[in-house]
């Protein structure tokens, strides 16, 4: 077989393939608003004595108190909210938790509710901020569009 009959041959069966290849899909879709919340997370353990060693002389480190975790999840139940991510902020005694609203009420609807809930501390719209490619040789890797808490203080 010569090389344009190959040719000829493999362009028919691409062809072939392309009109019977499935429509283009839709756009994706909008993602669902997000919402960052966050409770109070006070430290409940006492400092080691003076003097001691081994892990009491460490600490026990800074993480989520189990009053932060039940109020997050009763507002997720409350307020039918998707929690997303959640971290702890020592610095600020505080457990901050961003959520999705996936039933269709807008963010201000929501942080109106919310404004009323004794338990939060502060709720404000989670700022999304894409990361770019800058192509140039000893950047930082490129990673994908993330969902960040761009500020913590009260809106």
């Amino acid at each position: 077989m010569s090389r344009l009959a190959r040719a000829v041959a493999c362009l028919a069966i691409l062809a072939g393939q392309a009109a019977f290849a499935a429509p283009p899909s839709a756009p994706a879709a909008t993602p669902a608003p997000r919402i960052v919340v966050a409770f109070a997370n006070p430290v409940h353990t006492a400092p080691g004595t003076a003097g001691t060693t081994g892990s009491r002389y460490g600490g026990d480190g800074y993480s989520v108190g189990q009053s932060a975790l039940r109020q997050a999840h009763r507002v997720a139940a409350t307020y039918a909210l998707r929690e997303v991510t959640s971290w702890p902020i020592q610095l600020l005694s505080m457990h901050c938790v961003v959520f999705e609203i996936s039933d269709g009420r807008s963010v201000a609807q929501v942080l109106a509710a919310l404004s009323k809930d004794s338990s939060v501390v502060l709720a404000q719209p989670a700022t999304v901020r894409a990361r770019r490619p800058t192509g140039r040789k000893g950047t930082r890797p490129t990673r994908p569009t993330t969902t960040r808490c761009m500020t913590c203080r009260p809106t």
